[in-house]
């Protein structure tokens, strides 16, 4: 049986020179800086206002679940003070940054609560 021919490898892209200088200016970066959300510029008592309103109205079940938030001595990756929601079934806090709109992480924690609470019944 002959054998056919082998694969050429594809490059994965043009290999640029370490020592080349031609392109790099001094103060210039060719990487992306890392953007902080919009909320960057509140204060962490307008962030926590805002988690306190979330929970007054309600817009989502998960809220019923949870005492109202706090601030926590937790920090997310912008360095800012993370909102704790204290569990009304095992009185855990969940540490969420104050940029996570969404409420599906509080959801999963009250579900699984309410099973461990039912068995233990």
């Amino acid at each position: 049986m002959a054998r056919g021919r082998k694969r050429l490898r594809r490059s994965s892209g043009p290999v640029e020179d370490p020592e080349s200088n031609e392109e790099d200016e001094e103060g210039q970066s060719t990487a992306p800086s890392t953007q902080t959300p919009a909320e960057a510029e509140t204060t962490d008592q307008e962030r926590l206002e805002h988690a306190l309103d979330l929970a007054r109205k309600k817009g989502s079940s998960a809220y019923a679940s949870y005492n109202p938030p706090e601030l926590s001595e937790q920090r997310d990756k912008f360095r800012r003070r993370m909102i704790a929601w204290q569990c009304k079934i095992c009185l855990k806090y969940m540490n969420r940054p104050a940029y996570d709109t969404s409420c599906g992480n509080l959801l999963a924690h009250a579900d699984r609560c309410l099973v461990k609470q039912k068995k233990k019944a």
